[in-house]
């Protein structure tokens, strides 16, 4: 009787084991394809924006994210993005959902706006040959 528990127990030990085994790895999976879901979706994210910050630059306009708070706190998820001397700001209808358009006036003058962009352009083509 004594023996026949002992294999049943073993058996059952060595059950838990591959189980355990089998779950860690299904999870270890999932995680792994949702970060480098993460990434992909940043990186995308990125290349989206980076006209729009290269725009900025030749505008001569500095940028920055900033957590928003309340009283003292975090808002958890929540950021503001700051354009240094903007005009004004306001909602607008953008598709099927509200965006909010940030006004700005560069402290360039608009020759010096095109002559910068024609120099970007100039060495993003010759980056892209490389």
């Amino acid at each position: 009787m004594e023996n026949g528990f002992g294999k049943r127990l073993l058996l059952g030990l060595a059950l838990s084991v591959v189980a355990t085994v089998a779950i860690y790895a299904k999870f270890k999976n999932y995680y792994e394809e949702k970060v480098a879901e993460k990434i992909v979706n940043a990186e995308q994210l990125m290349n989206y924006n980076q006209e729009a910050f290269r725009q900025l630059a030749i505008a001569g306009v500095p940028v920055r994210v900033v957590r928003t708070e309340r009283y003292g706190v975090a808002n958890p998820g929540n950021f503001a993005l700051v354009v240094e001397g903007a005009d004004s700001a306001e909602m607008r209808p953008d598709g099927d959902r509200k965006s909010g358009f940030i006004f700005f006036t560069s402290g360039r003058k608009e020759k010096q706006i095109q002559q910068i962009a024609q120099e970007v352009e100039k060495l993003l083509r010759a980056n892209r040959g490389k």
